[in-house]
């Protein structure tokens, strides 16, 4: 019976991680991580990046993909049921995408302005928005609108 239930503790493990943007450090929700067990299990990573999932303890990988970044494929280390996993994603340059770099120099007064325009400009470099979207957006930010 204790090898028994020895093979059964043997069989499973838990992975647990955080799933994060390569070029910010920041957290990625909603990221679906798949064991590649053969079992279809999945886990969505929360608000703050974090998951968990259940898999064989003879998995070797599991495969993380989020929209807007490159799907990758991650090892998971053996030698222990709980390993910890943080998976860095490389966001997803649309063909033809262009970094926006400003040539004129626009004085910007108040701070929550310049973190506007970073966000703004982060959503263009992502390809979340358009270039049309991105110039319409900074003006309206730059002229207080």
């Amino acid at each position: 019976m204790a090898v028994a239930l020895g093979l059964m503790m043997g069989c499973a493990m838990r992975v647990t991680g955080m799933v994060v943007d390569s070029r910010t450090g920041g957290p990625i929700s909603s990221a679906m991580v798949a064991a590649d067990d053969g079992r279809n299990r999945t886990a969505l990573s929360d608000a703050a990046g974090l998951y968990s999932i259940k898999t064989d303890g003879d998995t070797a990988s599991m495969t993380v993909s989020a929209p807007g970044y490159d799907t990758v494929s991650v090892p998971i280390p053996g030698g222990n049921r709980f390993p910890y996993v943080q998976v860095e994603m490389v966001p997803i340059r649309p063909a033809g995408a262009q970094t926006i770099v400003p040539v004129n120099i626009v004085p910007v007064s108040p701070r929550s302005t310049a973190k506007e325009l970073e966000e703004v400009e982060s959503l263009y470099n992502r390809g979340l928005i358009s270039g049309d979207e991105y110039k319409r957006m900074r003006t309206r930010i730059i002229d207080g609108n």
